[in-house]
């Protein structure tokens, strides 16, 4: 799925380049950007699409460490119960 999000940017930039031949307001738009500009905003769309990857897989990450931390502290209180109910039948 990664890949296709890629791709679709790299084929929305090719349709954007075929369409300002045939269409004016965009043909103008296209004439004043330097085309530096292109690899600015590319590199912003990525960054973008990057940062949210990168902040979604580190919510799993984190979700994931919780859940350990949560089963020791489980078995720590089962064991003082076990401990407690030994001494107490005692």
């Amino acid at each position: 799925m990664k890949g296709y999000v890629a791709l679709g940017l790299g084929v929305l930039m090719v349709v954007l380049f075929v369409l300002k031949q045939f269409f004016a307001p965009i043909q103008y738009f296209f004439d004043l950007t330097p085309f530096w500009v292109y690899f600015v905003v590319a590199g912003i769309i990525f960054s973008a699409y990057r940062s949210y990857n990168l902040g979604s897989e580190q919510k799993k990450l984190d979700l994931k460490v919780i859940e350990q931390e949560g089963e020791v502290f489980m078995k720590r209180i089962a064991e003082e119960r076990e401990r407690r109910n030994k001494s107490v039948n005692e």
